[in-house]
């Protein structure tokens, strides 16, 4: 399978659209919140598959679009991340998968532009995403937990190591002229739960205009901060848009049973 951390794949022939009546199928993938060690697309692909109840209707091959969400960018320059994201993919993510009998053709991109600026699902988007990877120098917000257990040492540095966090120092002692901030950076992702949420609502939002084709819609991810866009995509989906949770370890979340009786699916792969 062809992934390179700076191309995005499309298909040869993008007027190869599926018939009426079909079945098209997206799936999505939150990097960071997706066990790697247990990262299986036949898996996953099965167990979605197995969830909606459509093998049996399916074609002998199917195509199946897989965009792969993260911090791909520090600004404009492609990120350290996106690199090994692209040596990940390319081992776990074969271009062809054999599921009971079919096939499924895998077209692989990473998510670089937003799905509502797309003329097809085929076609590079009108406007990028970049940008999303920052540098974070400050220290995080903590306070003393209410239930903290008592030190019994004497020596216990608690207290200071609270006063520390409320300092620009890099170091516990007062007199330190070093500045946390130039000597200690951390790496974040910006914008990709957002970009991950805009795009499963355009998807739901697509299918509006064509109702006799099936879309069905995976959102791989841990991350039970994606439920209301879930929720809201499945306000505005056509009737033929079947949209499916698929998770690792994460628990239930507040809204399933809501989302269930909304016909939204959820798969747990094992």
């Amino acid at each position: 399978m062809p992934v390179s951390p700076s191309h995005t794949e499309k298909s040869s022939d993008p007027t190869a659209a599926l018939d009426l009546g079909s079945y098209r199928f997206v799936l999505l993938l939150d990097h960071d919140n997706i066990p790697m060690d247990r990262f299986a697309i036949d898996t996953l692909v099965h167990q979605w598959f197995l969830t909606l109840g459509v093998i049996d209707d399916l074609p002998t091959i199917v195509d199946i679009i897989v965009r792969a969400y993260g911090g791909w960018f520090e600004e404009t320059i492609s990120s350290s991340k996106r690199y090994e994201a692209h040596d990940f993919y390319q081992s776990r993510c074969p271009a062809l998968l054999r599921l009971d009998g079919k096939y499924a053709r895998i077209l692989f991109s990473f998510a670089d532009d937003l799905l509502i600026s797309k003329p097809t699902l085929f076609d590079p988007g009108q406007t990028r995403i970049t940008h999303t990877v920052s540098s974070r120098t400050t220290k995080k917000d903590f306070i003393l937990s209410k239930t903290a257990p008592t030190c019994s040492d004497a020596a216990c540095e608690i207290r200071n190591v609270r006063r520390w966090f409320g300092s620009d120092r890099a170091c516990l002692k007062a007199q330190c002229p070093i500045s946390f901030s130039t000597t200690f950076v951390r790496k974040e992702q910006k914008q990709v739960d957002m970009h991950i949420a805009v795009d499963l609502i355009a998807l739901a939002m697509r299918a509006l205009d064509s109702p006799h084709e099936t879309l069905c819609v995976g959102m791989a991810s841990d991350d039970l901060d994606l439920i209301p866009a879930i929720a809201t995509a499945m306000q505005v989906k056509s009737a033929t848009t079947k949209i499916t949770m698929i998770r690792f370890r994460a628990k239930g979340s507040y809204l399933d049973s809501s989302l269930r009786s909304a016909g939204a699916y959820i798969a747990n792969i094992p």
